[in-house]
């Protein structure tokens, strides 16, 4: 790895810092017309604090089978920004709503 590398990395890390705790990824995909922008966080609360500091103002829960998630997205201006929490394998989003992650 050369110089350029290690600079571009340090970068990256910094950048994901200045996000908040708890963000465990970022990925920026460019498109021809829009960018897309997908953030990973480590809990719940800390989604929800991500979302509130970026304007994140769509809510949903995805499922698959037993595997359930919570994201906030946004689109403006040919970005979208989707960040999701951790995967829950246990009770559906109804019955865990209510209790903390």
């Amino acid at each position: 790895m050369n110089a350029k590398a290690v600079t571009f990395t340090s970068a990256m890390e910094g950048w994901i810092a200045t996000l908040g705790p708890g963000v465990r990824s970022v990925t920026v995909t460019r498109h021809a017309t829009w960018t897309l922008v997908k953030i990973a966080v480590m809990t719940d609360v800390l989604l929800a604090a991500l979302a509130a500091d970026l304007g994140l103002d769509q809510a949903a829960t995805e499922q698959r089978g037993r595997v359930w998630w919570r994201t906030m997205s946004s689109t403006e201006n040919g970005v979208l920004v989707i960040a999701a929490g951790p995967h829950h394998d246990s009770l559906g989003p109804a019955v865990a709503a209510d209790r903390p992650s």
